[in-house]
């Protein structure tokens, strides 16, 4: 394999782009000689603000110390694994290209005879690792992904098997070395041509083709100046999405300013106040959440009152906002922050209960005016019609892009109300029916637009049917009080209370499961059971239907564990909407 690149790197060198004012930056593809040559590549670490956490060659940004090219690469790789410049010898160069973060990168394949043992010497760098050469050199190993650059289509390339996850200039690389060593056919033979803007034309095997209604846009629909097919990745003639985002981003805020909504949490930088609000909107409509949040701070203003507080209260407070795991998370989070201190950055956020990436980015960004990314609902499906993305956001590969294109977008300065801006466009202008493109600051740079896709975007994972479940609760009686029992931890709806309840398996009807689940709690047999309420409900995963009994023991039950609660203090435990719903049935026929 080794000699087969030395032959065709010396037949064909590699494309030169002219740098045109953009920075330039070498990589180096090392091959590790022997049987089974293999590849050297790193994983870049999360401080890699831009490229966080993608597989990599080693390489960088060309220095002013750099004499070459070839020197930046060799000094590169001795600075981030370890290598010695003289335990690599230079093979060839492959084509340059541009990408998404407006570098020209020149990728040197140089040969490794004896790999010494390497180390990750940056902290950029996470971990080097070396694959097999061969299952990464094979063109049927990759595919592409078709994605708006503001005037045509050009491909992102990706491992097809995800593992490990190359993709982007990475993957292009690898693929234009798998091409010189596995050339297609002649054009004609089942070959398409596809051009580039500007001239120059790559061959391409039609299972390499994008599909025809992805590959060729009607010019009527696409307007003036917009490519007909995809151009190849990194061509001179694309413009990388960092050298559009200033622009981008100076049209949404000009958008944003005037139109902005006036919220309770845009007044404040106050990390408690947009902490809350953050974790509160999580799949949840701003219209459900402001009386929600008004009465959480009424009742618990500070972080230091919020972590002191008993937790069904707040699971009170939360009642019927849904998704209670995020309340639990919250409580267990500001007492970790009482104890520990509040974050100053995104990272330490992300390390707290029930906060993830975006959460994370978004307080950082409004609070700390941090450089960092939010990808919630709302921003993901304005960024999946901007790049016109095919792949659902929930992919693996659909979720890179989507951050990539997040975190070039986001802007060093005024990141705060970018945040809050791009969020407000996709909450009101970028909706997810009816949308309001005439409006849209983006809509001259959006490939949804011009491809008339926005109506099919973001695209969505195919979903099973929601499985159904029957259940039954019984409502214990002694008295003027009602036998209740708190969710255990670890099961849906933890921390709650709820009347006993249990599913109906197989055939059983749900009048036998409800004896048997009385039968359960008096410890011997049920006496007769009367029907109270009849409940539909659907939960993220599932839907039930829920059949309350009434149960009067004639007498302490003998085996019931849980407490007796008097009718009138039942709204004092925080319950599910459908355990609130059997309490209040319970009220009206026994109050």
């Amino acid at each position: 394999m080794v000699e087969a690149m030395r032959a065709t790197l010396a037949a064909t060198p590699g494309r030169r782009i002219s740098a045109r004012g953009r920075a330039r930056a070498a990589v180096l593809v090392g091959v590790v000689a022997g049987r089974s040559p293999r590849l050297l590549l790193i994983e870049r670490s999360d401080t890699v603000v831009h490229h966080r956490g993608e597989i990599a060659f080693p390489g960088g940004r060309m220095e002013a110390t750099d004499r070459d090219l070839w020197r930046c690469c060799l000094r590169e790789a001795e600075e981030e694994v370890g290598l010695a410049a003289a335990a690599v010898e230079l093979l060839g160069r492959l084509d340059d290209l541009v990408t998404s973060s407006g570098f020209v990168v020149s990728p040197f394949v140089g040969v490794i005879d004896k790999l010494p043992k390497l180390v990750a010497a940056r902290r950029e760098v996470k971990r080097c690792f070396t694959p097999a050469a061969a299952p990464l050199l094979s063109r049927a190993a990759w595919t592409l992904h078709p994605v708006w650059d503001g005037s045509g289509l050009r491909p992102i390339y990706a491992l097809a098997s995800g593992r490990p996850p190359i993709w982007g200039a990475t993957a292009a690389i690898l693929v234009d070395l798998a091409r010189r060593l596995d050339p297609p056919p002649a054009a004609g033979a089942g070959v398409a041509e596809v051009v580039a803007p500007g001239g120059g034309s790559v061959y391409r095997p039609r299972a390499e083709q994008v599909p025809e209604p992805v590959a060729r846009v009607a010019p009527a629909t696409a307007g003036a100046g917009v490519a007909e097919v995809v151009a190849p990745y990194g061509c001179a003639a694309h413009r990388p999405l960092a050298e559009r985002a200033p622009e981008l981003v100076a049209r949404l805020l000009a958008w944003y300013r005037p139109r902005g909504r006036d919220l309770p949490w845009r007044r404040t930088r106050d990390p408690y106040r947009v902490w809350l609000s953050e974790i509160m909107l999580q799949q949840t409509r701003v219209e459900t959440v402001l009386p929600y949040y008004d009465r959480f701070l009424a009742r618990l203003p500070s972080l230091a009152a919020l972590a002191t507080a008993d937790e069904d209260e707040v699971l009170g407070l939360w009642e019927g906002l849904g998704y209670y795991r995020r309340a639990r998370h919250l409580h267990a989070a500001a007492r970790a922050m009482v104890a520990h201190g509040v974050p100053a950055d995104s990272a330490g956020w992300a390390r707290l209960p029930g906060v993830g990436r975006s959460t994370a980015g978004a307080i950082a960004a409004i609070c700390f005016g941090e450089r960092a990314p939010v990808l919630d609902g709302n921003v993901q499906r304005v960024l999946a019609r901007l790049l016109a993305l095919r792949l659902a956001p929930a992919t693996p590969m659909g979720g890179r892009i989507l951050w990539s294109c997040a975190t070039h977008l986001t802007p060093a300065t005024e990141t705060a109300t970018y945040t809050q801006a791009i969020m407000e466009l996709g909450a009101t202008c970028c909706t997810p029916r009816r949308p309001d493109c005439a409006t849209c600051p983006w809509a001259p740079a959006c490939g949804g637009r011009a491809l008339d896709w926005v109506a099919e975007l973001p695209a969505r994972t195919r979903r099973a049917p929601l499985p159904h479940h029957r259940e039954v609760a019984v409502v214990v009686r002694r008295g003027d009080r009602l036998l209740l029992r708190r969710r255990p931890d670890g099961t849906l709806l933890a921390g709650l209370w709820a009347f006993p309840h249990t599913r109906v398996v197989g055939g059983e009807g749900e009048g036998a499961a409800a004896r048997r689940l009385a039968a359960q709690l008096l410890g011997r047999p049920s006496p007769p059971l009367a029907p109270l309420t009849r409940l539909e409900h659907a939960y993220t995963h599932f839907r039930i239907t829920l059949h309350a009994f009434f149960l009067d023991p004639g007498g302490e039950p003998a085996a019931a564990a849980g407490e007796w609660v008097a009718l009138a203090a039942l709204d004092t435990r925080p319950m599910a909407v459908t355990d609130r719903a059997v309490a209040r049935a319970a009220a009206a026929a026994f109050g």
